[in-house]
């Protein structure tokens, strides 16, 4: 047996006997290990972990939902699905050269956050989601179509807001959405201010929709917001006037800041004042969101999700100020 010396009766796994055999054991007591807690697999949703995987209208097209289900379920014991309803503009599939069994073709260009869903037009304020420029994509509701493929089979559904949730031709028709750097100059023509009021309007009702008029059970995003890059002399954004109204919300003068950051980048405590607005920023953002989920969703166990790409860069979500321990 393996045994753990601790003080009380909870285990602590950092004290197994065979790595601390010189420990002062004194007034500790020898415990036995904890069985390890087996989870069991089910091919449904009443599984108690999920084996998920992702899926987008042209698999859909090309392939058959039937067909494609079936193999995820058989090959992979996948119970949980979602698909990319807003997809940003890129190859695919993704770093390779072709598809490796489509019937159909062989690679496949993902438009500018075209959306693969039927928005409900009236929940959306001047600017409304984009819809395909294919016309075979415009006439089917793929999000609908996967969701009751996967609800005859009991599997768990969710949706995915890629990482521009809002075309990038749309932001950059609008530059008063884009983050600015501190010298007032756009950091980029594709990157909006999660302060700015009418991209909150969007984005949110965007989530709203999808909450409102699908069965889901979660709705998930992998947004870019803030860059990494916290220099403020290397473009470190935003210091746009939509944050400067967002920093007096935290007791913060970012107007009175700015000067003293052009001077001296590292000017304290203005930079940490910066920095923790952005943090605010972000966890604001997403808590108005996950607000907007629970308000209006269809499904009661329906929440927001963070679809963490970051680890593979080798980056921490921090480093980006995505705090959402504050949203959970």
């Amino acid at each position: 047996d393996v045994y753990l010396w601790t003080e009380t009766a909870d285990p602590r796994p950092d004290l197994y006997l065979e790595d601390v055999q010189n420990f002062d054991k004194g007034n500790y007591a020898p415990q036995t290990r904890p069985p390890v807690v087996a989870r069991q697999w089910k091919p449904d949703a009443t599984s108690e972990f999920e084996v998920g995987t992702q899926i987008r209208a042209w698999t859909i097209k090309d392939e058959g939902i039937d067909t494609i289900l079936d193999n995820m379920q058989s090959m992979c014991g996948v119970n949980n699905l979602y698909m990319v309803v807003v997809m940003h503009a890129e190859h695919r599939p993704f770093q390779a050269p072709e598809f490796p069994h489509n019937p159909a073709r062989d690679t496949w260009q993902a438009e500018d956050s075209r959306v693969t869903f039927f928005p409900d037009t009236e929940r959306y304020g001047k600017v409304k989601p984009l819809r395909s420029d294919v016309d075979w994509i415009r006439q089917t509701d793929w999000l609908q179509l996967m969701v009751d493929a996967c609800r005859t089979r009991g599997m768990a559904v969710g949706a995915e807001v890629s990482h521009y949730p809002i075309p990038k031709s749309v932001i950059k028709s609008h530059p008063d959405w884009q983050q600015r750097k501190i010298d007032g100059s756009s950091w980029s023509s594709s990157r909006f201010c999660p302060n700015n009021a009418e991209v909150r309007e969007y984005v949110i009702a965007l989530f709203g929709d999808l909450a409102a008029n699908y069965d889901l059970d979660y709705i998930q995003t992998c947004q870019h917001l803030f860059d990494r890059n916290n220099a403020i002399d290397k473009g470190g954004t935003c210091f746009c006037r939509h944050c400067v109204a967002e920093a007096k919300k935290i007791g913060f003068d970012l107007e009175a800041a700015i000067p003293k950051l052009r001077a001296n980048p590292d000017s304290q405590p203005e930079k940490d004042n910066w920095l923790r607005l952005r943090k605010h920023s972000t966890t604001e953002f997403y808590r108005l969101i996950s607000e907007e989920i629970k308000k209006v969703r269809r499904n009661p166990k329906c929440h927001l999700r963070y679809n963490d790409t970051y680890p593979y860069r080798g980056w921490v979500l921090e480093d980006v100020g995505m705090h959402l321990d504050e949203v959970s």
